[in-house]
């Protein structure tokens, strides 16, 4: 079986080639724009898309001094991240204005380093205005953070 290019007449006498090789190149820009454009937005968009989620938790038995407690669930700071400065501080600005009760970050606070970072994140979360307090859950980056000759515990020493 041989691979004929077929060729087609368009408006204003312009053909266009339709053979395997082509439709291969074609394909091959394709799948190159996805990749590239899904990597800037994977490295650019997404890593400061701030999702604010309200919901209402009815909790049977609790006792009704909890009533319109606010939580804020936080996550993934990444501190030393490229473009991290301005992004947390406006983090800082939306958590506030919600006037939580009660502010849990779940993991991720650094990104890379070590000590400095983590009182960079310490200072953040203390300007968080809150009723009762920050908490916060350790994750996999804040643990692989240390440096030569520090302990481990230099993240959750500061924060």
């Amino acid at each position: 079986m041989q691979n004929t290019p077929v060729t087609r007449e368009h408006a204003g006498n312009q053909s266009i080639t339709y053979n395997r090789r082509n439709f291969l190149k074609k394909l091959g820009l394709c799948f190159g724009g996805a990749v590239v454009g899904g990597g800037l937005y994977a490295w650019r968009i997404e890593p400061t898309w701030v999702k604010i989620a309200r919901h209402r938790m009815p909790v049977a038995g609790l006792d009704p001094v909890f009533n319109g407690y606010r939580l804020i669930q936080l996550s993934d700071l990444h501190v030393g991240s490229p473009d991290s400065e301005s992004y947390l501080d406006h983090c800082v600005e939306l958590i506030s204005a919600e006037r939580p009760d009660l502010v849990v970050v779940t993991g991720d606070l650094i990104h890379s380093g070590g000590v400095v970072e983590a009182t960079r994140v310490a200072g953040l979360l203390a300007r968080i205005r809150v009723r009762d307090g920050v908490a916060v859950a350790l994750g996999n980056h804040d643990y692989r953070c240390s440096i030569r000759g520090q302990a481990d515990t230099a993240v959750s020493d500061k924060v």
